[in-house]
């Protein structure tokens, strides 16, 4: 914990510093801050593998915050591109970054999956809830809120998927395969809960961003982003 304590606070620092900075509009500080951020999630994955059992969930978690960064890469080259940036650019880095936060959620799924696999611990219908809850959840929320995706409704509606596949496991491996443990139960259920959380704000801002587009909102969101990053490279350490 001596190793694991400062790079949570330094995590919140540029976490913090990325979020002030980088509102209402992107900049090159903002993009400095969110990268120095992201390496802190990275490396609090690494350094948790190091005290592990050096096992394929955790390479598997690895990857997936790996995908995590270069996701955070593509959705954050605005600042530096925008002189010349056209409509077709924007959307083709927003693109690549949902691309690589897609194959970030697989790793995750699959690093979940593999740990069920091991222990035997897979049940259909405990998958099956949690599955169709979070999507009725993901689409109460945009109804609740009177947001439609318009042109993005196909993308949202795979990413949304993705999304709940890959809670749904978390859920299942931490009832199933941590019985009897309730600290890594929590962590591996409030982690991906918290993806969920951040990305549905995101969702919310990009579709109606005259509405949710808020430092308040753009704080929350964030903020639940980096801490479910974190929490899931701790996983490793626990698992």
């Amino acid at each position: 914990m001596q190793v694991f304590i400062p790079i949570w606070i330094v995590e919140a620092v540029f976490a913090a510093l990325f979020i002030v900075t980088g509102f209402p509009k992107g900049t090159k500080k903002g993009f400095v801050f969110k990268m120095l951020a992201c390496a802190l999630y990275t490396a609090n994955g690494l350094y948790a593998y190091s005290l592990s059992a050096k096992t394929v969930y955790g390479v598997t978690i690895l990857a997936g915050l790996a995908c995590g960064w270069l996701g955070d890469v593509f959705l954050s080259l605005h600042p530096f591109t925008q002189e010349n940036q056209s409509r077709k650019l924007t959307l083709s880095m927003n693109a690549i970054g949902g691309v690589f936060f897609l194959l970030g959620h697989a790793a995750f799924m699959t690093a979940f999956a593999r740990l069920m696999l091991d222990a035997h611990a897979f049940r259909l219908l405990t998958f099956a809830i949690a599955f169709g809850g979070m999507l009725v959840c993901f689409a109460q929320v945009f109804r609740l809120c009177r947001v439609s995706a318009g042109r993005f409704t196909a993308a949202i509606a795979v990413y949304a998927v993705g999304l709940a596949g890959m809670c749904a496991l978390a859920i299942n491996t931490a009832l199933l395969v941590f019985s009897g443990r309730p600290v890594p139960q929590i962590i591996l259920i409030a982690a991906p809960l918290l993806f969920a959380f951040s990305d549905v704000t995101l969702a919310l801002r990009v579709a109606d961003g005259k509405r949710f587009e808020s430092l308040p909102m753009r704080t929350v969101s964030l903020g639940a982003y980096f801490l479910a990053q974190m929490l899931l490279g701790l996983t490793v350490w626990l698992a």
